[in-house]
């Protein structure tokens, strides 16, 4: 097996508030991470889902291929510094590729199934809210609130989605160059399909480096400011994250009763 992981941002719901990042084992299409932001642009908050994955794994990937956004560069430096001291063909600089954004096929072909299966329910939904003059685009005040209320819903969708799709069976086609199977059970035995694990395991240097590396996302909004503010209002109402649309709705049209006093 190659292990190349291929990643990319989905920016269909970003209008919305909403900038989520993917990214899929080209071998066993195993879903490794779909995160939701405040953003799919800045290099650290990337990185950051690359050095969860990495951390839950216990290792890094053979090579990491990646698109020429300058949101993958710290991605690539992280790549290339546990694989310096590689043996193979693939060691340091050799272990990340910067390719075109039509190579990541796994990846954006998951995309088109994300928007059959939950991603169309939410471009109508955040319509709807602006056909109704509750939702602004353009607006920030609406932006950081939308996020605040939704976003911990739209996450545990996510986090939903890579279990049934990682443990669901894809029948091979003529046409795939990858077998059939669970993602799951090929990701974590590819010698039952003749292949070979080639994640690279962390020494102890290595996890120590993935720690030190570590910048966890704790800004919801996209403003901290705005955080400290809608938080005051949740503790105000005992709210906690909302398990539905219309517990989130709620809170959300709340929110927006301040907007003139934030």
């Amino acid at each position: 097996m190659q292990y190349f992981p291929h990643f990319f941002r989905y920016d269909k719901l970003k209008p919305y508030g909403f900038p989520i990042h993917g990214c899929i084992d080209g071998f066993s299409r195993r879903i490794l991470w779909l995160a939701v932001a405040y953003t799919n642009n800045d290099p650290r908050v990337v990185a950051q889902n690359f050095l969860t994955c990495v951390k839950k794994l216990k290792g890094c990937p053979l090579v990491v291929q990646a698109d020429p956004g300058t949101e993958n560069t710290h991605i690539g430096a992280i790549q290339c510094t546990l694989r310096h001291e590689a043996l193979d063909c693939f060691q340091g600089i050799s272990s990340f590729r910067v390719v075109k954004s039509t190579l990541n096929q796994r990846i954006e072909a998951w995309w088109s199934t994300f928007r059959r299966q939950r991603s169309d329910w939410w471009i109508q939904f955040c319509k709807d809210l602006a056909a109704m003059d509750l939702f602004r685009k353009n607006n920030d005040f609406d932006l950081y609130s939308i996020r605040f209320c939704f976003m911990p819903l739209l996450q545990r969708e996510l986090d939903d989605l890579v279990v049934q799709w990682n443990s669901h069976y894809i029948a091979q086609s003529r046409q795939a160059t990858c077998p059939g199977g669970r993602p799951d059970i090929l990701f974590q035995l590819p010698n039952l399909q003749g292949a070979t694990n080639c994640l690279q395991y962390l020494t102890q240097e290595d996890a120590d480096f993935v720690d030190a590396m570590a910048f966890p996302v704790t800004c919801r909004s996209g403003s901290d400011m705005f955080d400290s503010f809608a938080s005051s209002i949740f503790e105000r109402h005992q709210w906690g994250d909302a398990s539905n649309p219309d517990d989130a709705l709620l809170q959300y049209t709340t929110l927006k009763q301040f907007e003139n006093m934030h």
